[in-house]
């Protein structure tokens, strides 16, 4: 009778728990070295941070309101440790459109957008160039505190935060909060120190 207990396992078997192994600490280790999720927010946004904390953010022919909107949110980003301006050229961070996108679809019940341009992700996860969309087929009624807190918002996105909730948000005044509302129309301390956190 052979004792069992002293032969080694097969070679290829070895090599597999050790390949298993190492694949393992590798995603880990990736894990570990990832961006900040969200800005500490709920992580529904799925646009990601920012590749730096500089904005340079292009004015793509907005309507009145939206362009009012859009300096609003870049004000909102200024009070944190990030730099947003208006700009053109190759260097752009944030490109800002609005027209009559629809009420259906992926539009149903969305005054705006912000997502990170397919083809302008880091390996790393950051984003490097985001676009930003006010949906008018909402937006064209609202009253200029509501364009703000859509811009707000919107730009919020930008710096890397996610949605807000009731539960995160108890004192009910971030306008990162999913549902844009004129009485929320700027950062909360919350927001500003998540965004800061990230750089």
């Amino acid at each position: 009778m052979t004792d069992t207990s002293k032969v080694k396992p097969p070679l290829r078997s070895h090599s597999i728990r050790v390949l298993m192994t190492v694949v393992a600490a590798v995603f880990a280790l990736l894990a570990a070295s990832a961006a900040p999720a969200q800005a500490s927010h709920s992580g529904d946004f799925a646009g990601g941070p920012p590749d730096n904390a500089t904005h340079y953010v292009e004015n793509i022919n907005l309507t009145g309101y939206a362009s009012q909107a859009t300096t609003h949110g870049i004000v909102q980003i200024d009070r944190s440790v990030m730099n947003a301006t208006y700009a053109d050229g190759p260097e752009i961070d944030v490109h800002v459109h609005d027209a009559y996108y629809g009420r259906s679809g992926s539009w149903a019940g969305m005054a705006g957008y912000a997502n990170c341009q397919e083809d302008e992700w880091w390996w790393d996860g950051d984003c490097n160039v985001y676009r930003v969309r006010y949906n008018l087929s909402y937006a064209a009624s609202y009253s200029w505190a509501r364009w703000q807190s859509l811009g707000c918002h919107e730009l919020g996105h930008t710096t890397g935060l996610a949605h807000r909730s009731a539960a995160n948000d108890t004192d009910n005044n971030s306008c990162m909060r999913s549902t844009v509302l004129a009485s929320r129309p700027r950062f909360d301390s919350h927001d500003i120190d998540a965004i800061n956190a990230l750089f």
